[in-house]
C-alpha cells in the first residue's frame, strides 16, 4: 500500500522532511524549495548576492554613461558639420551658376547668394545662419566677419584657415583657394 502523498519517504533529489504536493498532472512538487517558503530558513536571496547583482548593475550603468555623446558639442563635430556645409554652398555655386559665399564670425556662420549684384542670405537648409554650440567659437580670422564666395567653377575667393576651438579642443578647417576643404587638427 502507497502512503499518503504528504508523507513520502526521502528519495534522492529530496530533503529529509520535504513534503510533495500532487501538481496538475499528479506527479510531486517540493514543497521545501528554497523559493517557496520552507520552514529552514532558507528563504530569498543573500546578501552577497545582492550585493554581487547591484555591482553588476553598476558597472552596466557606468559603461552606459560613458558611451553618451558629449551634449556640449565638440569642436571636432562643429568643424566637420562647417566644413560640410561650405561644401554644400561650394556645389550649390556649381550647380545653380551663380556665386554662394559662406560668412564666418566668433559665433556663428552663414550663407549666401548673390544675385543682380548684391549678397542675399540664404535661409533653406543646409544653408541657415548656424551659431557655434557648446561654448565652440571660431579664431583665427583677419577680420571680425570673413566672407569666401565660391564662383561658378567651385573656386574659393581666397583662401581660408579657421580655428573651431572649444576650451583645449582645437580643430583647423582649411578653405583652399581650388575649392578643397578640410578638416584637421
Amino acid at each position: 500500500m502507497r502512503p499518503p502523498h504528504d508523507v513520502i519517504p526521502a528519495k534522492a533529489g529530496i530533503h529529509a522532511g520535504a513534503t510533495l504536493q500532487p501538481d496538475v498532472y499528479g506527479c510531486g512538487v517540493d514543497s521545501g524549495s528554497r523559493f517557496r517558503g520552507s520552514d529552514d530558513g532558507e528563504t530569498g536571496f543573500s546578501l552577497v548576492e545582492l550585493m554581487v547583482v547591484i555591482a553588476i548593475i553598476g558597472l552596466m550603468t557606468s559603461a552606459v554613461v560613458l558611451m553618451l555623446p558629449d551634449g556640449q558639442g565638440k569642436a571636432r563635430e562643429q568643424a566637420e558639420r562647417f566644413a560640410a556645409r561650405a561644401l554644400a554652398a561650394r556645389d550649390a555655386a556649381i550647380i545653380g551658376t551663380s556665386e554662394t559665399a559662406v560668412w564666418v564670425t566668433a559665433t556663428g556662420y552663414g550663407f549666401e547668394r548673390r544675385s543682380r549684384g548684391e549678397w542675399l542670405p540664404l535661409d533653406e537648409k543646409p544653408f541657415r545662419t548656424q551659431e557655434w554650440e557648446g561654448g565652440v567659437a571660431a579664431q583665427g580670422m583677419a577680420a571680425p566677419r570673413v566672407r569666401i564666395s565660391f564662383d561658378s567653377t567651385g573656386l574659393a575667393s581666397e583662401p581660408l584657415a579657421l580655428a573651431v576651438t572649444r576650451n583645449t579642443e582645437r580643430s583647423i578647417v582649411r578653405i583652399a583657394q581650388d575649392g578643397t576643404i578640410r578638416v584637421g587638427s
